[in-house]
C-alpha cells in the first residue's frame, strides 16, 4: 500500500473502457498510485512490533527544474518479520519510481514501476482431518506453535516488476490523444507443506513446489474528443485495448516425504535439495493470450439537464 494514493469506485458502463479481460458490467476498483508533484518532500517511517516485526518506508519527492517540467518521486520500503511458529520468515523490498516530464505545452509524458522481491518461508496446509474422527478444532493434537518444516526449505526470492508509461498529446482544446503501455515480469519461486493427517499422531509430510514466469503487456491507445453537431454537445472517447499474457509454470508434487509423530516435539529435519530428486508427480504449464478490443462512447448531450450515454 505503500504506492497507493487512493482507490476509485467505478460504477457502470463507464467501467468498461479500463479493460476487456477482468472487468465486470457493474464496475471496478481502480488504484491510483503516488505521483511527483511540484514541491520538494521526503517522508520515512520505521515500524517495528512483536515476533521480528521491521518494516522502513521512504517517500521523496523531487523537481528536476524551476519551471517543475520535470518531476521525480521515489517510494521505498524494505519489510522483515518472523513468525509466532518455530520457523517461519518474511523479507520483501519495494522500489517504486514515478517520473514526469512535459515536453512541451501540448505534450506530457508519465512513467511508472513497481519492483518487488519477496523471500518467505513456506506456509503448511492441513488436509486429512476426516481421519481424525474429531468435531472440534482443539481436539486435534497438532502443535500450532510448529512448523512441521525446517529452514532447509529455502527458495530464491519471487520477482514482481511492473512498468507503465502514457503519453498524452492535446491536438486542440477539444481533441487529445493517449497512448498507454504496461509490462509486468513475474518470476515465481515458492512451496506448500501439506501434511495428510492417517490418525491422531501420525501425519505424512507432503510438498507442493513451484515455479515459473509469468509475463503480460498492454497496449491502450485511445482518443478523446469535444464537438458539436447542430447545438447539441457531443463528449466522445474511442479507442483499442490489446493485451497479451504468457505464462511458463512448473509444478512438483513429493506425495510422500516422510511420516512423523506429530505428538512428538523432534522429527526429522527436511533437506529441500533431496527432496526435490525424489519428485513423483510433475506439471509443467505453458500458455500465451491475446485479447484485442475496440470500444467507442459518446456522452450526448440534450441540454444541461438531459444526456443519453451511448
Amino acid at each position: 500500500m505503500q504506492v497507493v494514493e487512493r482507490l476509485e469506485v467505478i460504477k457502470g458502463p463507464s467501467s468498461l473502457i479500463y479493460g476487456t479481460s477482468g472487468i465486470s458490467y457493474g464496475g471496478l476498483l481502480n488504484i491510483v498510485t503516488k505521483k511527483p508533484f511540484k514541491k520538494k518532500f521526503f517522508d520515512a517511517g520505521l515500524t517495528f512490533g512483536s515476533y521480528n516485526l521491521q518494516r522502513f518506508t521512504g517517500d521523496i519527492n523531487i523537481p528536476f527544474n524551476d519551471d517543475n517540467t520535470m518531476l521525480f518521486r521515489l517510494n521505498v520500503v524494505a519489510h522483515s518479520e518472523g513468525s509466532f511458529q518455530d520457523y517461519g520468515f518474511k523479507r520483501s523490498y519495494l522500489l517504486a519510481p514515478s517520473f514526469y516530464y512535459k515536453i512541451n505545452n501540448n505534450t506530457e509524458f508519465f512513467f511508472d514501476a513497481e519492483l518487488n522481491n519477496s523471500k518467505f518461508s513456506s506456509p503448511t496446509w492441513f488436509i486429512g482431518v476426516g481421519a481424525l474422527n474429531v468435531n472440534q478444532i482443539d481436539e486435534i493434537k497438532v502443535d500450532y506453535f510448529k512448523s512441521y518444516v525446517s529452514r532447509d526449505l529455502d527458495f530464491e526470492p519471487t520477482q514482481l516488476n511492473n512498468y507503465y508509461g502514457r503519453l498524452n498529446y492535446s491536438v486542440s482544446e477539444d481533441w487529445k490523444l493517449s497512448a498507454n503501455v504496461a509490462l509486468a515480469d513475474i518470476n515465481l519461486n515458492g512451496s506448500n507443506m501439506v501434511p495428510l493427517f492417517l490418525n491422531d499422531s501420525l501425519m505424512v509430510r507432503r510438498l507442493f513446489d513451484y515455479n515459473g514466469q509469468y509475463n503480460t503487456l498492454n497496449l491502450h491507445p485511445f482518443i478523446t474528443g469535444d464537438f458539436l453537431i447542430g447545438n447539441f454537445r457531443n463528449r466522445m472517447i474511442f479507442g483499442i485495448d490489446y493485451k497479451w499474457a504468457q505464462i511458463h509454470l512448473s509444478r512438483f508434487y513429493n506425495l510422500n516425504i516422510d511420516t512423523i509423530n506429530y505428538t512428538q516435539d523432534n522429527f526429522p529435519l527436511l533437506n529441500l535439495n533431496q527432496i526435490r530428486m525424489n519428485y513423483s508427480t510433475s506439471f509443467i504449464e505453458k500458455a500465451t493470450a491475446n485479447n484485442v478490443a475496440l470500444y467507442v462512447s459518446d456522452f450526448f448531450s440534450f441540454n444541461e439537464q438531459l444526456n443519453l450515454m451511448i
